[in-house]
């Protein structure tokens, strides 16, 4: 019961199996096909999850972490005047690039794909989204700080992230251990041992599953550390997860905050 409150019922894209005689190109396609379908109802809700009535008519706008474009897309259908997705994974950035000349080549001129580190960005945008990223970035410190300075003042940082890693299922399944809480009581490296064990997989730590640890008092320390902004908010916990309300009771006594902290969703904005 417990664990269906917090996991989908239905078959992810990653799990469509092979159709008879279908090549692995063709697979690989229909269920990049159906993560990206997936994908545009999760970004409606990650939008009204964000709860910020932020107009994007006329920006110019930066998703950092764009995987397959579907939130890029949206953001130009709302009138933002150019969106540019970044991503680090090729071959998502190949989908999306190729799935907007498809579908969508009416957008074509203001959405843009591209295969790069944002470190290595050096150009003005008056919004920044990232949607659930913040969870996976190794020194999120770092990004945050170089984020800051792609903004232009006065723009905005929105930046929406689930599961936080030491919440119920917040190793996204990649210790495979199934019960809620265990990854995050046990020591890292009893849990890199186990999955070496049952698995076979040969890792050294949680990051480098693509999992930085990352507790909501860490992040409220990164978003404030000598930067200038001039107004920030952050909810947690946005959702109709029935648990939640309960969730929110416990967070609040500091020692267990981390535990009962499922997602973070922030706005920033840099001081004019």
């Amino acid at each position: 019961m417990f664990t269906a409150l917090f996991r989908k019922k239905k078959m992810q894209p990653w799990e469509i199996p092979s159709l008879p005689g279908e090549s692995a190109s063709s697979h690989k396609e229909r269920k990049r096909q159906a993560y990206f379908a997936d994908q545009q109802e999760n970004t409606l809700e990650w939008m009204r999850r964000m709860g910020f009535a932020l107009d994007v008519g006329g920006m110019r706008v930066l998703d950092l972490g764009c995987g397959h474009g579907a939130l890029s897309i949206r953001l130009a259908e709302e009138g933002a005047v150019e969106v540019v997705g970044v991503d680090l994974d090729d071959d998502r950035i190949d989908f999306a690039g190729r799935n907007l000349a498809s579908r969508y080549p009416h957008l074509v001129g203001r959405v843009s794909f591209r295969c790069v580190d944002v470190m290595g960005m050096d150009e003005p945008f008056d919004l920044i989204v990232s949607k659930d990223s913040f969870e996976h970035i190794e020194d999120l410190g770092r990004v945050i700080r170089h984020v800051h300075h792609l903004l232009k003042p006065g723009g905005y940082l929105a930046s929406g992230f689930s599961p936080l890693y030491y919440s119920p299922f917040g190793d996204h399944a990649r210790f495979q251990l199934g019960v809620p809480w265990a990854h995050a009581v046990l020591p890292e490296s009893a849990l890199v041992w186990l999955l070496k064990q049952r698995r076979g997989v040969d890792v050294g730590s949680a990051m480098e599953l693509g999992l930085n640890r990352l507790t909501p008092s860490e992040f409220r320390t990164i978003l404030a550390d000598g930067l200038e902004w001039g107004e920030v908010q952050i909810q947690y916990n946005r959702g109709d997860n029935p648990l939640f309300p309960v969730f929110n009771a416990l967070r609040r006594a500091g020692t267990v905050e981390k535990y009962f902290t499922t997602s973070i969703y922030a706005l920033a904005r840099k001081r004019s």
